[in-house]
């Protein structure tokens, strides 16, 4: 997927440019997590009645969100992101990380327009190489359902 969608070092950089700001930013994308899957019409048409399946994916997604705020997206990471589904019991629908890639990219769009809006060639950058890295991730994330 790398090489389909052209990640290159520039995507790289721009993603890792961002990371400060985001992570400084880090408690507003748990409670848009937290509002828009864990709880509400997302947590019902995600887990159903099944409140431990909810919790189980809120711990899943908090370890990715740390390990990703590293910017260390070594083999290691995507072997990480590759096997959460299988970490996660129950085990998820694929639209609960459909959902959550989502919620993600939205929330990296608003911070850091909000925050490099001054600079528009470095917020494309920046933005470019987000949509790009969610894709892979995305693509590893569901890897897991085609077994």
């Amino acid at each position: 997927m790398k090489a389909v969608l052209g990640y290159t070092d520039a995507d790289v950089a721009a993603v890792q440019a961002s990371m400060m700001i985001l992570v400084g930013n880090i408690g507003s994308l748990m409670a848009a997590v937290q509002n828009n899957l864990l709880k509400g019409a997302g947590e019902e048409h995600l887990f159903g009645d099944d409140p431990d399946a909810s919790a189980s994916f809120g711990v899943q997604l908090s370890d990715f969100v740390m390990k990703s705020s590293a910017g260390n997206f070594s083999d290691e990471y995507c072997t990480f992101v590759a096997g959460m589904p299988d970490r996660v019991n129950p085990r998820p629908p694929a639209s609960a990380f459909i959902a959550t890639v989502g919620v993600i990219g939205s929330w990296i769009s608003e911070v850091l327009a909000s925050t490099v809006k001054d600079d528009p060639v470095k917020l494309a950058a920046m933005l470019k190489g987000w949509q790009k890295l969610l894709a892979i991730n995305l693509e590893l994330l569901l890897s897991s359902y085609a077994k």
